[in-house]
């Protein structure tokens, strides 16, 4: 093997409580801080940070004691730009080959929601890509937790809500069993609630159903039947 090694002292593991190793035999590198090894790579060009291998045929590991929801095991920082202006944050991009070059597929991003200074207002968003398009935003979360698919989340006031979805000509919400399919939809013609196969849409309260609506177009109320 061949190594530099940093010394603190002339005693124990002083003499090497920072490392620089080549080894041939298994063709790795490895580096040592405070007398352990930290980070590897191996001869496929792998990292392995905190770990001695990768997993699930990974290019990069980071191995860590259990991370939360607001400490993080891996961090990404945009945080050199420092102006604290709307929508600056941080990206994660996900690409790959078409078969003539590589490109970039999809994103996840988290931005500043907001440019007042000191606020940490923050969302996250998904973006994808469509044919010679760049990756654009298709889903968003934001601070509040309010979702938006293809759309940004908005506050409705009283109305309330939490998810919000819009596209061309309107914006739906599919429901699937099977191959039966029921659709919630908001186009220019108002509030559509429908099912796409012979199926018969029901109304619940407290866990009972009040009112049918038969797949031939009749409607029961509470065992009364009214035909329409």
């Amino acid at each position: 093997n061949s190594s530099i090694y940093f010394a603190d002292g002339t005693s124990g593991d002083q003499n090497y409580r920072g490392q620089i190793e080549y080894n041939h035999n298994l063709e790795i590198m490895r580096f040592y801080v405070a007398a352990s090894e930290r980070l590897r790579i191996d001869s496929s060009g792998n990292v392995a940070i905190g770990t001695t291998a990768v997993g699930s045929s990974a290019k990069l590991e980071v191995r860590s004691t259990t991370g939360a929801i607001n400490s993080a095991t891996l961090r990404v920082n945009g945080g050199l730009t420092t102006s604290g202006a709307v929508n600056t944050g941080s990206t994660l991009l996900f690409a790959g080959h078409i078969g003539t070059g590589e490109r970039d597929f999809a994103s996840v991003f988290a931005g500043k929601e907001n440019g007042t200074s000191g606020n940490n207002d923050a969302y996250l968003a998904f973006g994808t890509r469509s044919g010679s398009a760049a990756v654009a935003e298709r889903m968003r979360i934001d601070s509040s937790g309010k979702v938006g698919i293809g759309v940004s989340p908005t506050d409705h006031g009283s109305y309330g809500g939490t998810l919000e979805i819009s596209g061309s000509p309107g914006g739906a919400l599919y429901l699937k069993s099977g191959s039966d399919v029921g659709q919630l939809g908001m186009n220019s013609s108002g509030l559509q609630l429908r099912t796409r196969s012979a199926k018969d849409i029901l109304f619940t309260t407290n866990n009972s159903e009040r009112m049918r609506i038969t797949n031939e177009g009749e409607m029961y109320l509470t065992g009364g039947a009214s035909n329409g």
